[in-house]
């Protein structure tokens, strides 16, 4: 049974959080490195990495902070029944007990070391929770709460795409930035307009979308905040491949997105039927050509094209499991030169073309490289092909 290594010192705990809690509007890239390293923190920021072993000695720090402040807390002792159980030391509960904000720093070492501690990232949304003043105060944002969202947000971001082993596939991590898109949208869009879109990452450069759109069909801040949440998956599906948690989350971030337009307040005057089928469309085609070159960068994530037919699908609104027919058949006619009207006849609409175009773009990156990967060979079947 390997040595656990003793609970860091209060000092190296303390530089730690002031670290990585310093600069709550930057996205940092933390990353793990092997036991040979010395023992200290390695900062050049926005880069932050630390040696295994003492990132083991800040979460047992930090886990006994935690565990000693819910202790505190508990009226019933067997409330978490089955779970694991950590007597805290006499001097933590009784002579020094940990103060509401130590547990809460305590929280993102615990994260940091187990993404899918769900008793922490319940601690957060709870935390996150209580600063909200009421569920449809919308006009009056509280900046306290706008802080610590934006806090949050950028701390996730951190976790979501640095190379670290296990959190870009966390569904622990994933489902609690769902949480914080559907739970305070208004917030979050206001932290966009206020800042811009917060982020460090890097995504494709945005091309132009292939279906010209009304100007009138969406304000900026809900297509911001989809562009920013997209190169965040795009970002972690680099990290860790097949990242079917990432792609999941693109999927149900546009369901809340489209259905969820009265939390944004450019939406408040639209009809919801209307509005959900036009903000889905807006989303949908302004993401394709970002999708389909990511996939072509990485022809082997078979999680990328399974994502790309999804959005082929919303656009050429086909509601079956099966491949669109209308993409099919224009397909066919379109390389069968007797048949050109029919083709285009058959791609009568600008979505239909969009879609054609990437199909096609995708058969010919197959032929120029010579491409024999089965993810690829998946995508146009899939499409009909």
């Amino acid at each position: 049974m390997p040595h656990l290594p003793p609970p860091a010192a209060p000092e190296v705990y303390g530089d730690f959080i002031s670290l990585i809690s310093a600069t709550p509007s930057q996205t940092l890239e933390l990353d793990i490195l092997p036991s040979s390293y010395p023992p200290e923190i390695h900062s050049a920021p926005p880069s932050v990495a630390l040696p295994k072993p003492l990132l083991a000695s800040l979460f047992l720090a930090a886990r006994q902070i935690f565990l000693a402040y819910l202790s505190l807390q508990r009226k019933v002792c067997d409330q978490d029944e089955g779970k694991e159980t950590y007597q805290a030391p006499s001097e933590a509960t009784s002579s020094n007990p940990p103060s509401y904000s130590a547990a809460l720093d305590s929280t993102l070492v615990i994260l940091l070391w187990d993404p899918n501690h769900l008793t922490a990232a319940n601690f957060r949304k709870k935390h996150l929770l209580s600063l909200r003043i009421s569920p449809s105060t919308s006009a009056k944002i509280n900046s306290v709460l706008l802080e610590a969202l934006a806090a949050e947000l950028h701390y996730l971001t951190s976790l979501l795409t640095s190379p670290l082993p296990k959190h870009t596939k966390s569904s622990t991590l994933w489902s609690h930035r769902l949480f914080l898109l559907r739970t305070f949208g208004a917030e979050i869009v206001h932290i966009h307009y206020l800042s811009g879109t917060p982020t460090n990452t890097t995504r494709p450069p945005p091309v132009s979308p292939s279906v010209q759109r009304p100007t009138h069909q969406l304000h900026s801040s809900t297509a911001t905040l989809w562009n920013h949440e997209l190169s965040i998956i795009l970002a972690a599906g680099e990290r860790h491949p097949r990242n079917y948690y990432a792609w999941n989350y693109a999927r149900q971030l546009l369901d809340t997105l489209a259905s969820h337009d009265d939390a944004f307040p450019e939406t408040e005057n639209r009809a919801p039927a209307t509005l959900e089928t036009e903000t889905r469309k807006y989303l949908v085609e302004d993401s394709v050509a970002a999708v389909q070159k990511w996939c072509f960068a990485h022809p082997r994530d078979i999680s990328g094209w399974a994502f790309l037919v999804f959005l082929l699908r919303e656009m050429c609104h086909d509601e079956t499991p099966g491949p669109p027919a209308v993409i099919a058949s224009a397909t066919a006619a379109m390389e069968n030169g007797s048949h050109k009207g029919a083709g285009r006849a058959e791609m009568a609409t600008a979505k239909e073309d969009a879609a054609q175009r990437v199909v096609a773009g995708t058969k010919e990156f197959v032929r120029k490289f010579g491409w024999k990967g089965a993810s690829v060979e998946w995508f146009l079947k899939a499409m009909g092909e």
